[in-house]
């Protein structure tokens, strides 16, 4: 069986997607080696702009792929119909948050979703809640007399790199600290968790860790700074993954505040290292989280909510987390996959 990947994020990401390309394309490979032949398509020497959208398709038919798997929410226009096609759709945040995208941004990814939703054979949507935001935006497409002959959609949770289950969660005993590691974006409301722990870390010795990249630092520095807390907040921008493991594994607890997500990769890293967390009350991490009592929820939005889950969290001492785990169990993932690419050769 010969599957053809659109590999840009896969090589060139270093965060949520390129997590799942790398996670997945590693697990088939390692799995299923002599039942599989996998091709990586990365961006050829000289091409366009546009390469993923025209040229990405021909690249996978000439080659002689079975089936092409676009692992970030879109396909290719010239993929030929002769080959198979799966897309995974992570989110369709720019429909939920437009204000967090460009007009012309909008436009490209609600045309490429569009397009996906109509061309592929199986829609993998990464959680339910996601499938739910789909049905939302797209209820008009999937009616369509096209869509619903053709859509086939399926949930399949992200798993995250085997190398977490190595780790064990061992806070430092004098170097306390929380942390929080996610783009420095909007959405991911950093702006409330730092206004928060300025109103309760006079209450405990933790500091609270900030890592991560992205546009919103200078500002989320000033604020900081404007505080007085910049020897309680510290930034890691872009920190390797060996830095990132160990901050992680020696944390004291780990906070996830953000407005909304498609999933929650850095929730289950911590899961799985067994940290004790705190998480925004919203629906795909409630999802995630059925079944684990060991949790403090708050509401994002609510300054204070966000407080009194940072004193509860330094307070705690364990945390449980098989439920969870049992749904983002790497090889059962990979085997879905896997019955997924057999079943559209059949």
């Amino acid at each position: 069986m010969k599957i053809a990947f659109d590999a840009k994020r896969y090589f060139h990401n270093s965060s949520g997607l390129g997590n799942y390309s790398r996670t997945l394309v590693d697990g088939l490979r390692s799995r299923y080696a002599s039942e599989l032949n996998l091709n990586l398509l990365d961006k050829p020497s000289g091409a366009l702009p546009w390469w993923r959208s025209y040229g990405l398709g021909k690249t996978a038919s000439d080659w002689g792929a079975d089936i092409f798997h676009g692992l970030s929410n879109e396909l290719p226009f010239d993929l030929p119909s002769s080959v198979k096609s799966v897309v995974t759709i992570h989110d369709v945040l720019f429909k939920s948050r437009p204000n967090d995208y460009p007009f012309l941004d909008r436009l490209i990814y609600n045309y490429k979703t569009q397009y996906a939703l109509k061309k592929a054979d199986i829609v993998v949507v990464t959680s339910e809640f996601t499938e739910s935001e789909i049905k939302k935006y797209y209820q008009a497409e999937i009616d369509k007399y096209f869509f619903s002959k053709r859509l086939n959609r399926k949930v399949i949770y992200q798993s995250i790199s085997t190398k977490y289950l190595s780790y064990s969660w061992n806070p430092h005993p004098e170097n306390l600290y929380i942390i929080y590691h996610s783009s420095f974006v909007a959405r991911k409301n950093h702006l409330n968790l730092i206004k928060a722990f300025a109103e309760v870390c006079h209450l405990f010795p933790h500091n609270l860790i900030l890592a991560g990249k992205g546009n919103l630092e200078a500002e989320l520095n000033k604020t900081v700074n404007d505080l007085n807390l910049s020897d309680r907040i510290i930034f890691y921008q872009y920190p390797s993954d060996d830095q990132l493991e160990e901050l992680l594994v020696k944390s004291s607890g780990f906070i996830y505040p953000s407005f909304t997500e498609g999933f929650g990769i850095p929730l289950v890293e911590a899961a799985t290292i067994g940290i004790p967390m705190a998480l925004s009350k919203i629906p795909v991490f409630q999802e995630l989280m059925n079944g684990v009592e060991t949790v403090g929820w708050f509401d994002p939005y609510s300054v204070n909510e966000i407080s009194q889950s940072i004193l509860q969290l330094t307070e705690t001492k364990s945390a449980q987390y098989s439920r969870l785990l049992e749904k983002v169990d790497v090889s059962n993932i990979t085997k879905q996959y896997y019955d997924i690419y057999q079943s559209l050769l059949k």
